[in-house]
């Protein structure tokens, strides 16, 4: 799951940790979706 970015299980100290959280949130959900944080369900 991580490999697809629907998880980040890097560790809070990691120093890519804030990059990859970036990058998941740049990702455009469906209208379906919205509202959904990808891992961890409705916000």
């Amino acid at each position: 799951m991580q490999a697809c970015g629907i998880v980040n299980d890097h560790l809070s100290g990691c120093w890519v940790r804030e990059a990859v959280e970036r990058e998941r949130g740049a990702v455009a959900l469906p209208a379906s979706r919205q509202g959904v944080t990808p891992g961890r369900g409705p916000a």
